[in-house]
């Protein structure tokens, strides 16, 4: 792997942890194949582009949603409960259609992303993404994601070149880090 190359990788992985900092999130047990749970497990991983605790009224924030059983088993009927928006003055809605899946086999991944605007100032809780499926037998389950806290400010000031460019590269260093560390995990930690 060339330097240039183990730098990129680097930086994607601090500001993919920068920009997942404010989640407030339990930890979730790691496991190996051979001690792995016999039941579906799904992790559900949502962050945020705001890198502050606040934002201002207008300020449209995109909120993104990446889904993974890390069990031994299928998870079946999943149905995603997204309360983002109860008790919210919002606009700007873009993109908001969490699906519902039949079935998600060992290992695999969804992802989805939507985004919105707050109308009124105040103190807000973006609260957590919720899963509820049942394993093969249909005993149900539920996984919960992190949630966030923020300060909605009035105004509506410019965005400048500098925070387009951190938006940017906050984003793409995001979707780069994720693949790496499930790599780093299944080889140092699962496949152990």
């Amino acid at each position: 792997m060339r330097k240039s190359s183990k730098v990129i990788m680097g930086i994607s992985i601090i500001l993919f942890l920068m920009l997942t900092s404010t989640v407030h999130t339990n930890a979730l047990p790691v496991y190996s194949e051979k001690e792995g749970p016999p039941y579906p497990s799904l992790q559900i991983i949502k962050w945020i582009d705001v890198t502050e605790d606040h934002v201002k009224v207008g300020q449209t924030i995109n909120v993104y949603v990446n889904i993974t059983n890390f069990g031994g088993s299928a998870a079946f009927n999943v149905t995603i409960v997204e309360p983002i928006f109860q008790n919210f003055s919002i606009s700007n809605l873009e993109g908001y259609n969490p699906k519902n899946w039949v079935r998600m086999d060992p290992g695999a991944s969804v992802f989805y992303s939507f985004q919105f605007a707050f109308e009124k100032a105040g103190n807000y809780t973006i609260e957590p993404t919720t899963a509820q499926y049942t394993d093969a037998e249909l005993n149900d389950y539920s996984s919960k994601s992190g949630f966030f806290d923020l300060k909605v400010l009035k105004g509506n000031p410019p965005i400048s070149k500098k925070d387009e460019w951190k938006f940017a590269f906050s984003l793409m260093g995001g979707f780069i880090a994720l693949p790496v560390i499930w790599l780093i995990a299944k080889k140092y930690i699962i496949d152990k």
